[in-house]
């Protein structure tokens, strides 16, 4: 689907209205994608939401739920939901930043079911209204047969209540120098499941900025990283995992000011990936270790469905048709995908 620790033993001062009764919080992560190689067709869909509800001043109570497949420590179908409870406290007499403690129950729903409690502290702060930076350390025990993981992360979530209704003076309205963020950001994550030791992380930088009204310049920026430490004394073993992703390309926004806002966008994007620990094989020829680059236009279409002045719902339809490939095996063909993300504009209207 994170998190920054901080100290929690603070008086609790002045309450945010962000954080009062009858607020929704939510936020998500999901994907949907197909790619074509001269001998079939693959595909794969994931989707992580964290989502709750202020059943009284500062006290949340939600679930956080993964379904499809997930890059980690395997690539598998897996389906977890994890109810949580989590309390805030202001930061001193501070209005934009909270810190909060909570806790969790991971059920893991697959053929590795199991539980796992979960602890995390961490804090946020508002970017805008309705629009949250949150960082947060998570430890969660292993139990069963669920691994021991201790994870720090960064993201954006959003806060749905009265104080945040549109103001119908205001509309949807872009302008020159606007920003627009999607909320996945970054997570660290190191873990220990029974003898095998494993670590991995993820960057990723997604967003844009107005140069006028109707254009936006969009920008990706992501770097995942995985290593596992899968062998023994006589026989030491680490698998290893580095991909770096790129983009650029440019948006252009139609119905400005709309609550409903279509898009179209074009761009590039290049993808360069390093692979080593396994037994690899090119033309019967073996290798410890594998590297290849991809280079494809990013050519795609969506719709904007703003909920609030700084909180839109998007959805887009990508394809990326290879440019220029360095693959070691069967050449890679175009790819489709399909995109439901919730996007923040910090700096609209204020």
């Amino acid at each position: 689907m994170r998190f920054l620790l901080l100290p929690l033993l603070l008086s609790c001062g002045i309450l945010s209205a962000q954080y009062s009764k009858g607020t929704l919080y939510f936020g998500q992560e999901s994907g949907i994608e197909f790619l074509s190689v001269s001998d079939g067709l693959f595909g794969g869909i994931g989707l992580r939401v964290r989502g709750g509800y202020f059943v009284r001043d500062r006290l949340l109570v939600g679930a956080a739920v993964e379904v499809g497949e997930f890059a980690s420590i395997t690539t598998r179908d897996q389906f977890q939901i994890t109810p949580f409870t989590r309390y805030y406290v202001p930061l001193g007499k501070s209005r934009n930043t909270q810190l909060f403690g909570e806790t969790g129950l991971t059920i893991n729903i697959d053929e590795r079911a199991a539980l796992s409690p979960s602890i995390a502290l961490g804090g946020e702060y508002q970017l805008a209204p309705g629009a949250m930076l949150t960082a947060t350390v998570r430890h969660n025990f292993n139990t069963q047969r669920l691994p021991r993981l201790f994870t720090l992360g960064v993201g954006l979530n959003v806060l749905f209540g009265e104080q945040h209704s549109q103001d119908p003076a205001l509309g949807h309205v872009n302008k020159a120098g606007d920003l627009l963020l999607n909320p996945s950001i970054g997570n660290a994550t190191i873990g220990l499941n029974f003898s095998t030791e494993y670590s991995f992380a993820t960057v990723q930088l997604d967003g844009g900025i107005f140069l006028s009204d109707h254009l936006a310049l969009m920008v990706r920026a992501g770097y995942n990283t995985f290593r596992a430490d899968i062998g023994i004394d006589v026989a030491p073993r680490i698998l290893t995992s580095n991909e770096t992703v790129l983009g650029m390309g440019l948006r252009y926004q139609i119905n400005n000011g709309k609550q409903w806002q279509p898009y179209a966008q074009g761009g590039i994007r290049h993808l360069r990936s390093e692979q080593a620990g396994n037994r690899y094989f090119v033309d019967g020829v073996p290798f410890n270790e594998i590297s290849f680059r991809h280079l494809s236009f990013d050519l795609g279409a969506g719709m904007m469905y703003h909920l609030s002045t700084t909180v839109a719902l998007d959805l887009g339809l990508s394809w990326l048709p290879i440019i220029s490939s360095q693959y070691p095996f069967i050449p890679p063909g175009d790819q489709v995908a399909a995109n439901f993300r919730v996007v923040i504009f910090p700096s609209r209207n204020r």
